[in-house]
């Protein structure tokens, strides 16, 4: 199977114990680019919290933030997306 994008949480999945990229996942990345997977990092976190975890990747990726109310492209800061996540809370 050929893929064509990683979208990937960043707390406890590319990010180690002291809330850094782990080298081993940094390898992994630029292997996925340089067969042109296209990356995408997802997190909970503020845009700015984030975005500063993947400036290694020297691309212009979408870095979706805020539990997907925002998404910036990471060297432009371009707003791609800006919006409330809309939800229902039924309790009882």
């Amino acid at each position: 199977m050929e893929y064509k994008l990683i979208v990937s949480d960043m707390d406890g999945t590319l990010l180690g114990d002291n809330h850094k990229i782990t080298k081993e996942n940094k390898i992994a990345l630029s292997k996925a680019l340089k067969k042109g997977v296209k990356i995408v990092p997802a997190s909970g976190r503020i845009y700015n919290s984030a975005r500063e975890h993947f400036d290694f990747l020297d691309i212009n990726t979408p870095l979706i933030a805020c539990n997907g109310a925002i998404i910036k492209e990471t060297k432009t800061n371009k707003l791609i997306y800006n919006g409330l996540v809309s939800m229902t809370v039924k309790l009882w």
